[in-house]
This record gives structure tokens, sequence and C-alpha cells, in this order.
């Protein structure tokens, strides 16, 4: 309720919606992105209207470096890549009418993009620079360069907006996130993806998480 009072159309949930919360989405006009994981679409999530697409695996290109550790460090971009083909095929054969969708991060970038760009049918990266103390430039970069190694398939983007909230140390200066994005930072996050190619766009809000 309270993200279709705000104006959003949809929403990318990490894990499995149940039927009840596809049927709210449905109510409220909005629809949603369903994590799939290793397992199929569930039988009540095939032709939903409340949902919009399917959401292969979140940041593959980060879970390669973390995940083949048996691989050189250099050589580990693409290791989830037929696992991925193979969930974006049983989505395929179940729902056709219903895309894929996959979000990149810039572990590997640009060799993410034109290894991962290819497999769903909808191209997500995303990119934080507030956090990593970047120039918000970082994002039309990013952008432009997820639409070559994803082409021709359109491409969504999703910008920061969260905000984690840090007990130490202290110094707001030495602090890996020191403050939340201003209002004139968000405008021009979206500028930035719109105007690169961007097709839509997302938004990630947590922001009650905090640093051990």
């Amino acid at each position: 309720d309270e993200f279709a009072r705000n104006g959003c159309n949809g929403h990318a949930n990490f894990g499995r919606f149940t039927e009840g919360q596809l049927n709210s989405q449905a109510t409220l006009l909005m629809r949603g992105i369903n994590v799939i994981g290793d397992s199929p679409p569930a039988d009540y999530m095939i032709g939903h209207p409340g949902l919009w697409a399917y959401y292969l695996m979140d940041e593959p290109d980060c879970q390669d470096y973390f995940r083949a550790d048996e691989w050189p460090a250099n050589m580990r971009i693409g290791y989830h890549g037929m696992e991925l083909e193979r969930r974006c095929q049983v989505c395929r054969e179940l729902d056709p009418q219903k895309p894929t969708l996959l979000t990149l991060d810039l572990t590997y970038k640009p060799a993410n993009f034109y290894i991962y760009g290819q497999l769903a049918d909808i191209t997500n990266p995303d990119c934080y620079p507030i956090s990593i103390g970047a120039d918000l430039k970082m994002v039309r970069e990013v952008v432009e360069t997820a639409r070559y190694g994803a082409g021709p398939h359109p491409l969504t983007f999703t910008f920061e907006t969260y905000y984690h909230e840090p007990d130490t140390p202290p110094d707001p200066d030495k602090r890996r996130f020191p403050r939340p994005p201003t209002a004139e930072e968000l405008r021009l996050s979206i500028h930035h993806a719109l105007g690169a190619g961007a097709r839509g766009l997302y938004n990630y809000i947590h922001c009650t998480e905090r640093w051990n």
C-alpha cells in the first residue's frame, strides 16, 4: 500500500511472492519482480497479473568473485552463466509471456555486462556512487556501458536511495556510508540513467541495515 501511495508501480522481491502478495499487487495496479532461485516458477505465478518479471539472480558478477574461489580471481566472471541460462530456459518454457531480469553490479566491469547482458530479457545494472565516494557521473557511464553489452535488449537501472546507519566510527569522514543522498543527487542520478538509455528505474531503499 505504501509503495502504491507513493507512485511506485512495482516491487522487486529478493524472495518469492506468495499468491496473496501477488493478488494484492494486482489490486493496487502494481506488478512485482520475483526471485526464482534454482526452482521453477510456482503454478500460481504463471501468467499472474501481479507479476511482471522473473528475477534470475541478484548480482551474479559479485557472486562469481566470492563463490568461485577455486578459480583464479581474474577468471571467475561468468561462473554462474550456465546456471542462469538454465533458469532462463525454465522461465521461458513455463511462462513465455513474462520477461526475465538480471541485476548486475560493478564487479568485473565492463566484462560483466558483456558476459551476462545477453542472458536475460532485461538487464538491470545498479550503481551506488555516493557510498563509495564517487562522482554521480558514474551512473551515466555505467548505464551506457551496460547498454552496449546488453543490447539490443532493454535496460533498467537501480539507483541509490538507501543509507546504512553506521554506529561506528563516530567521525563521519571515516564511515563507509557517511550520509544519505540528497534530493538533488537523487534527481541527478535519475536524469543520468534515463539520458544514458535506461527504460525503467528501481530504487534500493533498505535503510535500517547496520554493519557489524
